[in-house]
């Protein structure tokens, strides 16, 4: 934990209020999104990672389902975007090879919500040292090439990042 700590801190104190029981773990330097892991104390169950500054209304026990076929579960978002402009399609030889007109792309986004499996975490540990910095497309390649399993759970839910103040003000 590093950004905004003292905030979060304040606000949810050790979650007896809540009634949950925080604990906290902070890095001595930031070790990105995959990299906090290791700082995890031993744990023998599956986890869910949610960065903070998402909120969303996923549906957790279908997650859950997920990771019983999977090692790894990315959640996605469905996102779409319109051009009001025709596109033109350019070879390296600036021949026009394609042509559409104000086209609607589809693409899926990262939530910033994972299933991680006990099985991952161990391997993290493993793997890796504390202190070091571990995004998590460096984890996704690196799971791949050990042979682990990895999932998307499409969530067409509530979803928003409020990391940005624009969205946080857009908040309903």
């Amino acid at each position: 934990m590093n950004c905004k700590a003292d905030l979060i801190i304040n606000y949810l104190k050790d979650g007896k209020l809540l009634g949950v029981n925080i604990t906290y773990i902070f890095e001595e330097k930031p070790a990105g999104t995959a990299g906090c892991l290791i700082l995890l104390p031993d744990i023998d169950e599956d986890i869910v990672l949610i960065n903070g500054d998402v909120l969303c209304d996923i549906d957790f026990k279908a997650l859950f389902e997920k990771l019983e076929k999977f090692d790894f579960v990315v959640i996605a978002i469905v996102q779409e975007n319109s051009v009001d402009f025709d596109v033109l399609e350019i070879d390296d030889r600036n021949k026009l090879i394609g042509w559409k007109e104000k086209p609607n792309y589809r693409y899926y986004i990262n939530a910033g919500i994972y299933g991680i499996s006990k099985k991952i975490l161990g391997f993290i540990k493993e793997r890796y040292g504390k202190g070091i910095y571990l995004d998590m497309p460096n984890l996704w390649s690196e799971l791949i090439k050990n042979g682990f399993s990895i999932g998307v759970y499409v969530h067409e839910g509530y979803w928003r990042d409020v990391g940005r103040i624009d969205d946080y003000i857009e908040l309903k």
